[in-house]
């Protein structure tokens, strides 16, 4: 399926009745701070898309080399 900005793919195993959906998405311009950018993506593909107040479930950043 192809929506404006994202392509996902669905399989459905009938034998088992199970199910997997991915989802690629377009890039978008980032921020440059983490906490910000992912709470940028949250509202416009979570909370706008599934009407949700919920915040997400966060865990703590770990750096390696400089990377978080």
């Amino acid at each position: 399926m192809t929506n404006e900005g994202v392509i996902s793919y669905t399989f459905i195993d009938k034998k088992d009745k199970s199910w997997c959906q991915t989802g690629i998405y377009k890039s978008t311009a980032i921020k440059g701070i983490m906490d910000a950018d992912f709470d940028s993506e949250w509202q416009t593909l979570v909370a706008k898309q599934y009407h949700t107040t919920e915040p997400p479930l966060g865990t703590d950043t770990s750096e390696a080399e400089g990377w978080k």
